[in-house]
């Protein structure tokens, strides 16, 4: 979540109190990503309730304020969950980052490649994927993902 310089610190330092106090803010830090990841499944798993997502092929949700560093991790859980492809979005800035994560079965960069006009951008694999849309098209992306397979 944006703290990589910590821990690159830590690992050059050789003074033990910046070590322990790198440490400790790590540690802190790491505590804040869990209550941000738990906090963002649980929403996730309201809104799957919600509006019936498991009706649909793939569970595709998008939220403002939902942390793009930790949506990822998100989307495996819910994929996990499921035995569902999931594709988590968060919506900032007038602008939509997400993750994806899928099932045997299901090539999820090939349907990205399917919508790409669009998408802003995007790439992964079969079964692990990143993707930036349109805003605008969101709602769109959304109705043909659940719809893909």
């Amino acid at each position: 979540m944006g703290f990589a310089e910590n821990a690159l610190k830590l690992f050059l330092s050789d003074n033990l109190n910046e070590m322990q106090e790198l440490t400790k803010k790590l540690n802190e830090y790491n505590i804040q990503r869990q209550d941000t990841e738990k906090n963002i499944f649980n929403e996730a798993i309201k809104k799957i309730e919600e509006n019936n997502e498991l009706e649909n092929e793939i569970i595709v949700l998008s939220n403002e304020g939902w942390h793009h560093g930790v949506i990822g991790i998100v989307s495996s859980k819910i994929t996990d969950l499921y035995l569902k492809p999931s594709i988590l979005l968060c919506e900032e800035d007038g602008m939509c980052k997400g993750s994806g994560r899928s099932v045997q079965g299901l090539d999820l960069h090939e349907a990205l490649c399917k919508t790409s006009s669009d998408l802003e951008k995007y790439g992964g694999h079969s079964m692990a994927v990143r993707i930036r849309p349109k805003k605008r098209k969101l709602r769109i992306i959304q109705e043909t993902y659940k719809r893909i397979y």
